[in-house]
């Protein structure tokens, strides 16, 4: 879908996604830590300690979150500037620019997904993980193809987050349904 827009489309995309891939790791990285935490706890049979070391983890998150999206708003240009030829730089930059803007506003329903994921996964809860994957991608094809009309390329960026929403409910509603807590690994 990104590639039917032309070349400074998918250039634009190309170089804010590594930008992308590259903010979000503090978020996946913290998140997996989150898990050892969760499993460590469980097998101790510390199950106050999870949901405390969750909400902490969750604040270092969301103000990590908006320290990296507020750095990336204020120096996007530059940052994609890295990754783009300059013959090609004033359009993709434009176009990689509002990806990013787009995305990383929505760095905390990331942060939000990868905290409880991360708990179940620590709990041994795996299959919510592969549930909200299939359902963040299925979701991400969906609304793109739907707001691409609409919107253009700007309905693919929109679908990012949107997808990430859809997948983190997935979590969000199995964590508080507290069903994890007696599941066991075999």
């Amino acid at each position: 879908l990104v590639n039917s827009f032309g070349a400074m489309t998918m250039a634009g995309y190309t170089a804010a996604v590594k930008i992308d891939s590259i903010a979000i790791a503090p978020i996946v990285s913290v998140g997996s830590a989150l898990s050892v935490f969760s499993g460590q706890n469980i097998g101790a049979n510390q199950m106050d300690r999870i949901k405390k070391g969750m909400y902490q983890t969750l604040a270092s998150l969301i103000g990590i979150c908006i320290v990296i999206a507020a750095g990336i708003v204020l120096f996007r240009n530059q940052l994609l500037g890295l990754f783009l030829d300059k013959t090609q730089a004033a359009e993709a930059i434009a176009i990689g620019s509002k990806y990013l803007t787009i995305v990383c506003v929505a760095y905390i329903v990331a942060a939000d997904m990868r905290t409880d994921l991360n708990v179940l996964r620590g709990a041994g809860d795996v299959n919510t993980s592969a549930v909200a994957g299939i359902l963040e991608l299925i979701g991400r094809i969906i609304f793109a193809y739907i707001l691409v009309r609409p919107l253009g390329s700007t309905g693919i960026w929109i679908a990012t987050p949107l997808a990430w929403a859809m997948g983190a409910s997935v979590p969000v509603i199995r964590y508080y349904s507290g069903k994890w807590i007696n599941k066991k690994l075999v």
